[in-house]
């Protein structure tokens, strides 16, 4: 490139070419000049909001579910974002272009491991995988709980479409196909919050990959192939947290944080859950390490790294927002508090540069989600003002003394409002009768915490104010959320877990430095603290452990199979019943399963079972009972209950209700 403008200095274009060119920031001058270009070219050919967005789409009484009005108007109006963002850089690059050198002092040195306590370090972590694959490997087949089906089915591998062949009515088609999953669907579906694009992304081409590998058997899918992007997130996560730990200079805490995180049960859930929280637990350690180790060093690899990991871990899913706020903050703030001082030059360098890796994230996160972010306005929209008041009762105390349960044992502290729910393992369950054991584990539980943020503290320079990064975000997105009344669920906030693990890993470690004056001593006294605070965490969550490791956390599989007698529509006696599906019920794993949304489907079904002499069964999921329609379902001269299936949540109940088929009783004046 270099070559070519010497050659052309003359002409008076390719002369501001050359000055722009040198340096070397020349890659990235380069990299925003064909953002300039892309983000110009889409606003002159490509889609324009106002002949194909989401006002006239609306004014034409159009399906507004469709993301594709949405695509048009988030892309145009993310072109028209970038093109400004990319100029401004574009013009500010001689600022950002600083010479930035190696990082003096303390906090410039690259800490590692050597000898023993690479050993040491490399099998903690290898243990800790092994636990999270013991626990977790044995869900990557178990059946999808609703999310995870809604998202397979919209997003990954296609809906079910019925055809009607009988004439009668879309509600008695009796032929069932898949109607495969267009592209846009996957990037910008977003009815509802449930798509996680990156992750969607993944498990789309795990399922296209493996389906060639081992065909699917008896249905067009695996519940593996989905799940595997997330578990092999949540094994890399490990190693990273170690690695950012030993970076930041706690080799003992490096050692001691894999195991607690892995022994949690809920990271072991939403780690081999098929949904993107479990991509966050690894790219949020990834962007704190890429962002140490290029304020150390000042390479634009590292800087480079840094706005691709921010970037999907914002797509992954949007409490990774919250998370780069803390560190970006840190990031800024870092250069002027390095330990010992840092000159003027080299922090207005990595003040820069940062600068420019976070817009680069920011340029691509609205490129790809603004369409999302759109559709989100229309959900919400929706939302009747009683029912966000009565959701968000639920966001007081009580929400947050749950989180924190969930972050230090992986149960909550209240559980579900059926005390008697066989798996409703709340930590004051798990010590009955043992009062003060228990607010003796919650006292050391906090105390180990602040002795955590304290043995940051200690560190100095920069390292001290890291103690943000994990800290911040998890109250800040609990606070925008009280403050925008939105509704929060518990396992929204799951991505601050292994943050606080970190912390309480720290703590330990730092017991373990004031208990072992020696090098040996102390090697012995972090041992000990150690696999005592591994077994207390073994322990107190491990009723909830085996739960999600022994069974489906929605027995939508295990409903149709009892139903149905087997998941192959082409096996014998698939079809001598009929099924039908109320609120929350198993509609991929039983795709001929009709579709309840009035009392007079209800009838018609009731009608078919008759006319037929088949048996119906109606899948109820989530306590349909409590809806006006599902009052129909307790009549019991009409139908009969076959079983109840406890999930593992509140919000995961199914029952299952059979109707036997009556006589049909004919006109006696008729022939």
């Amino acid at each position: 490139m270099s070559r070519i403008l010497e050659s052309h200095a003359r002409v008076p274009f390719v002369r501001y070419f050359r000055r722009l060119w040198k340096g070397e920031l020349s890659g990235v001058r380069l990299f925003l000049i064909v953002v300039m270009m892309a983000s110009g070219c889409w606003l002159l050919f490509g889609k324009k909001p106002w002949i194909e967005g989401v006002a006239p789409w609306e004014a034409a009484g159009k399906d507004m579910r469709n993301p594709v009005p949405f695509a048009v108007d988030g892309c145009y109006f993310a072109a028209a974002f970038n093109l400004l963002v990319a100029g401004g850089l574009l013009a500010g690059s001689k600022w950002l272009a600083r010479p930035c050198g190696e990082a003096p002092g303390i906090d410039g040195e690259t800490q590692r491991l050597s000898g023993w306590a690479l050993l040491v370090g490399v099998v903690s972590v290898v243990l800790a995988a092994g636990v999270f694959a013991y626990y977790a490997g044995p869900r990557l087949s178990h059946g999808f709980w609703v999310d995870e089906e809604t998202t397979a089915r919209q997003l990954v591998f296609g809906n079910y479409t019925r055809v009607d062949t009988t004439g009668k009515g879309s509600l008695f088609g009796e032929k069932v196909v898949v109607k495969p999953v267009p592209w846009r669907s996957t990037l910008w579906l977003f009815r509802t919050p449930n798509n996680h694009p990156f992750y969607s992304l993944s498990a789309r081409a795990s399922h296209a990959l493996f389906s060639k590998i081992v065909p699917p058997a008896p249905l067009h899918f695996s519940e593996w192939p989905l799940r595997l992007p997330v578990f092999l997130s949540a094994i890399g996560a490990l190693g990273i947290l170690a690695l950012l730990l030993v970076r930041l200079g706690f080799p003992t805490a490096a050692m001691i944080a894999p195991m607690l995180v892995a022994l949690n049960p809920w990271f072991i859930r939403f780690g081999s859950d098929a949904r993107g929280y479990g991509m966050t637990f690894l790219f949020a350690p990834l962007c704190a390490l890429f962002l140490w180790r290029a304020l150390q060093a000042g390479r634009w690899r590292y800087w480079s790294a840094l706005a691709l990991c921010q970037f999907l871990l914002a797509w992954s899913h949007g409490s990774g927002v919250y998370f780069l706020v803390g560190l970006n903050l840190w990031g800024f703030a870092a250069p002027w508090l390095w330990k010992p001082g840092m000159v003027k030059d080299e922090a207005l360098a990595r003040n820069g540069r940062l600068f420019l890796a976070s817009s680069v994230s920011a340029m691509l996160f609205f490129q790809l989600f603004l369409p999302n972010l759109l559709q989100y306005r229309y959900r919400l929209a929706g939302f009747e003002e009683g029912v966000v008041d009565a959701t968000m009762a639920g966001m007081g105390w009580e929400k947050v003394c749950n989180v924190l349960s969930w972050f230090a044992s992986g149960s909550a502290w209240t559980g579900f409002p059926d005390v008697t729910h066989p798996f409703s393992f709340t930590l004051p369950a798990r010590f009955a009768g043992m009062t003060p054991m228990l607010w003796s584990f919650v006292i050391v539980v906090s105390v180990t915490f602040v002795i955590g943020l304290r043995h940051f503290w200690r560190r100095g320079g920069a390292v001290r104010w890291f103690v943000l990064v994990p800290v911040l975000p998890t109250p800040l997105m609990y606070a925008v959320s009280r403050a925008k009344d939105f509704f929060l669920f518990d396992h929204y906030l799951v991505m601050g877990l292994p943050w606080f693990l970190l912390v309480i890993a720290m703590g330990v470690a730092a017991l373990a430095r004031t208990g072992g004056r020696t090098s040996k001593g102390h090697a012995v006294v972090a041992c000990a603290l150690a696999m005592l605070a591994a077994s207390l965490f073994w322990w107190t969550g491990k009723p909830q452990r085996d739960a999600y490791s022994s069974r489906s956390f929605e027995m939508n599989r295990e409903a149709v199979e009892r139903v149905r007698g087997s998941l192959d529509p082409e096996a014998p006696g698939y079809h001598d019943v009929i099924t039908a599906g109320l609120l929350r019920y198993p509609r991929t794993y039983d795709p001929y399963a009709y579709a309840i949304k009035s009392e007079k489907d209800i009838d018609r079904l009731i009608a078919m079972s008759d006319a037929s002499g088949k048996p119906l069964f109606i899948y109820c999921g989530m306590n349909a009972y409590g809806m006006p329609i599902g009052k129909r379902l307790k009549d019991r001269e009409r139908f009969a209950p076959v079983i109840h299936y406890h999930g593992l949540d509140g919000m995961t109940e199914l029952d299952v209700v059979r109707h036997d088929p009556r006589p049909v009783q004919r006109d006696a004046s008729g022939p």
